[in-house]
């Protein structure tokens, strides 16, 4: 057999194996999605940077994602509460949360608005950064809004950090 027919037999079985890892690999990524819950319970929680709750609401829904939720929240008039949402090279990106008169985050000032969730899958956060609210320990997100599910009977915290 000659050098070219080697390579070009190695070059066809380097391929197909690679096909089967990418495949495997999306595979085990569907399997560890979490199943959608229809009329998940969820609350979601604006926390200073203190560490003070300043507002937290309960509420049923069918929204996947968390950026499906916020645009939720923002949608209804009877909260004292709003999420600022802007497109960024990443994806969405939260600018600020509004509870009552006051704006929490505000990058001219080195203020940013971060999540954490009571979701502690490391697919979707990093038990490496938490914060406790409550006596309840909530882990730093890894994903951002469009990719972070909503779960029954979790909770959701938008917090402000400064760098």
């Amino acid at each position: 057999m000659s050098n070219k027919k080697k390579i070009v037999i190695t070059v066809v079985v380097l391929v197909v194996v690679m096909a089967i890892a990418v495949g495997a690999v999306i595979a085990i990524r569907e399997l560890q999605k979490p199943t959608e819950v229809e009329g998940a319970e969820v609350t979601v929680k604006f926390v200073s940077a203190s560490g003070n709750v300043l507002f937290s609401h309960t509420k049923t829904t069918d929204a996947d994602t968390l950026e499906a939720l916020i645009y939720e929240l923002n949608g209804d008039e009877s909260l004292n509460a709003k999420i600022n949402v802007q497109d960024g090279s990443y994806g969405k990106y939260i600018v600020s949360f509004v509870v009552g008169d006051n704006t929490y985050g505000n990058e001219l000032n080195g203020e940013y608005v971060v999540f954490y969730s009571s979701i502690s899958d490391t697919q979707y956060s990093t038990t490496e950064w938490t914060m406790d609210v409550d006596g309840v320990t909530y882990y730093s997100a890894m994903v951002g809004v469009s990719q972070m599910p909503i779960q029954d009977n979790q909770t959701y915290i938008f917090t402000v950090i400064s760098y």
